[in-house]
This record gives C-alpha cells, sequence and structure tokens, in this order.
C-alpha cells in the first residue's frame, strides 16, 4: 500500500479553481493564512530574472515570492534592519508531456498536449499560474484541495511571529528541483523545453546573498541578514537544499528543515507499482539516462544525503511519518544513516518522527510549526 500510494504525491489532483488574475498583478498583499499571522507582514511578488529570459513553459517569465515585515521594508523604512530569513522550497514540483500524448510536446498548451497531471485530473504543473498557487497555499492563502498533502499556512506563520522573512522560489518546470539549463540539463529532445527548478533555487539564493546579477539586480523589499539565512523544504522541496549544497557557488547555510522528505529516487524508479503511470517517464526526462541498472547512483545526484561534509549544515531537522503513504519504503535510509553518523550534533534532536498519516508536517500543526521556526532560531526541536 504504501508504494502504490506514492502516485498520490505525484499526480495530487487540484480542483479548478484558478489564481486570480489581479494577484498575478499585484504588487503585494497582506500575509493571512487561515490560522492567523501577525499583523502588518507582507507578501511581494519579484522577477526571478530581470532580463525576463529565464521562463516557465507557458513562456512566462519566472518569479519568486518574498514575506516580510512593513517596519523592515528597506525602500521606505530608514535604516531598516536586516532579517534572519528562511528560503523555503514548495512542493509538488513534478510533471511532463507524456511522448504519446501529442504528435509535438512542444505543444503543451494545445488542444491534445495534455500533461502527466492532467491525464490524471489535476492541473499542468508546468505553469506559473500553478507554481504561484502552490506557494500561496503554502502559505494559507488558498484552501489545500491536494489530498495528499497538509497545508493551513502554519508554518509561514510562526516564521512571521518570530520575526524570521521568507523567500520562497516558485518551480513551474515540474523538475523535483534538478535541472538548469547549460548545466544539468533535462531531456530537451523529448520535451522540447528546457527545466529550470534548479536555476530558481540558486537565483533565489544568490537574491538574498546581494545584488543580483550585479549589473541589474533584483531588489529584495528588506535586508537579509546573511549570518542567519536558512534552508526549509516541504515534501520533495527538501530536494533543492541538496540541489543547492551540492552545487558549485556559494551555497550554504548553518541550518536546513526537511519535512517529508523523498531522498532516495532510486525507491520511486524501482516501484513497479508505479509503472503503469509513467512517473519512471518523468523521472526519465529530468534525470536523463537513468535506467533500472543505475538509478541509485543517477538519483542520488542532488539528494540531501549526497551533501558534501564540508557544506553539510551545523544542525538539520528530519521530520518523517512511520505511516505517510506517499514516502516508499527506504526512501530516506541513507539520510538517517547520513544524520546519525556523527555530523551533527546529538543534543540538537535533529529527528522527529510521528504515526500521523500526514504528508507535511509541519504547515498545518500549529506546535510544530513554532517547534520548527524555533529550531532554526537555535533551539532544539523537541524542547519545550
Amino acid at each position: 500500500m504504501r508504494r502504490s500510494l506514492l502516485a498520490l504525491a505525484l499526480l495530487s489532483p487540484q480542483a479548478c479553481w484558478k489564481v486570480d488574475a489581479t494577484l498575478l498583478a499585484a504588487d503585494r498583499v497582506a500575509l493571512d493564512p487561515e490560522v492567523g499571522a501577525p499583523a502588518g507582514w507582507f507578501v511581494e511578488t519579484l522577477a526571478l530574472d530581470p532580463t525576463l529570459e529565464t521562463r516557465c513553459p507557458d513562456d512566462e517569465p519566472a518569479i519568486f515570492v518574498a514575506v516580510y515585515p512593513a517596519d523592515a521594508d528597506r525602500r521606505v523604512v530608514e535604516g531598516a534592519p536586516s532579517l534572519p530569513t528562511a528560503i523555503v522550497f514548495h512542493s509538488g514540483a513534478f510533471d511532463f508531456v507524456p511522448a504519446d500524448a501529442v504528435d509535438d510536446p512542444r505543444t503543451i498548451e494545445d488542444e491534445g498536449g495534455r500533461t502527466f497531471q492532467e491525464s490524471n485530473g489535476g492541473d499542468s504543473r508546468l505553469t506559473l499560474e500553478w507554481g504561484l498557487r502552490r506557494v500561496y497555499t503554502s502559505l494559507g492563502h488558498y484552501p489545500n484541495l491536494d489530498p495528499s498533502e497538509s497545508h493551513a499556512g502554519a508554518l509561514p506563520a510562526a516564521l512571521a511571529t518570530k520575526g524570521i522573512a521568507m523567500l520562497w522560489p516558485v518551480n513551474c518546470w515540474g523538475d523535483l528541483w534538478h535541472d538548469r539549463r547549460g548545466v544539468v540539463d533535462n531531456d530537451f529532445n523529448t520535451d522540447l523545453f528546457a527545466r529550470d527548478g534548479r536555476t530558481a533555487a540558486e537565483f533565489v539564493f544568490r537574491h538574498a546573498l546581494g545584488p543580483f546579477p550585479p549589473a541589474n539586480p533584483v531588489e529584495l523589499p528588506f535586508h537579509v541578514d546573511t549570518d542567519r539565512l536558512f534552508l526549509v523544504g516541504l515534501g520533495d522541496g527538501g530536494r533543492a537544499i541538496g540541489e543547492l549544497l551540492t552545487a558549485d557557488g556559494p551555497y550554504t547555510t548553518p541550518v536546513a528543515v526537511l519535512d517529508s522528505p523523498i531522498d532516495d529516487y532510486s525507491t520511486v524508479y524501482g516501484s513497479a507499482a508505479l509503472a503503469a503511470n509513467a512517473v519512471r517517464e518523468g523521472l526519465r526526462r529530468i534525470f536523463p539516462g537513468v535506467d533500472e541498472g543505475n538509478a541509485a547512483e543517477v538519483l542520488s545526484q542532488g539528494a540531501p544525503s549526497a551533501i558534501p561534509t564540508a557544506r553539510f549544515p551545523d544542525r538539520l531537522a528530519v521530520l518523517l511519518s512511520d505511516n505517510d503513504l506517499v514516502i516508499p519504503a527506504g526512501a530516506n535510509d541513507a539520510l538517517l544513516t547520513r544524520i546519525g553518523s556523527g555530523t551533527l550534533d546529538p543534543d540538537d534532536l535533529p529527528l522527529l518522527r510521528t504515526l500521523d498519516p500526514e504528508h507535511i508536517l509541519s504547515n498545518a500543526d500549529v506546535d510544530l510549526s513554532y517547534r520548527v521556526a524555533n529550531f532554526l532560531g537555535g533551539a532544539p526541536l523537541l524542547g519545550p
């Protein structure tokens, strides 16, 4: 049963409601999750790439989302303070156009060009709208209609209460945060579009570090305290953390949190229960050359368990349910071994395991969300 239900996470149909078009044009809106949040916090959408050359497969320019308090808005507040900041990676970034869906997979938006997710009753995840909607669902601004996950905006509310600003990359490429054109390419000859999920992760990190790109930088609305720049991954968003910390570049963090990760995707690729719904085909698009003989090696690229020791976070928390029907058996064995290998301070109590049958534990549980926020601030995960 556990393995057969992994498809739910990769399918997880959404209802037919759409992001209001005015949201895409809005400068900013108040942070207002269903669990409540401090007054005076805002959500603002920013261009990922000021040249607008980094685009989603639907040809919309890529974006990311900033969450911050008005009294730290550097554009209007003289001497605005630098804020501890969490880069939070959303879940669900998996989709592709099956080879037999259309004669020419370039026609993603054309009649007959249905994506994998659409053919299973959901919406295409290869659009800007879907990526933005998933972030807003994670923020608690939209109803969570994904039956495989739990979202109420509890985590962003807790982070805001603790004074931690947020940057949310938006993944519209369905690539599990793995690909960056020209560096780690997807199977372009089959997809006929470039995937850039890792590009989004890297660019947002660089925006947090300072003016980027130097010649035409994106101006963040607040100053980031780069000594307190944290990483949080929700579901398969945890792969983005592994991708960053295994990539060449200035990517380090003192503290990271993985909530319901799938570290080893060879457990996905090797699941016989998934063959019929073509998940393997999608993984071959993201990880060109993967097959049954090399799945463990190829699919470990960018896994959190593969982070080099020199760049492994000083403190890493992992949240898992032993009854999570989304995560295949054994998918986090290497990660749990890594945590227990002595690379982390055991006093941090970095592993929380529960029997609750939930996937993504911290975003609908107010108490746990505060434990995560406190962990980022230096407290033990299971402390008072």
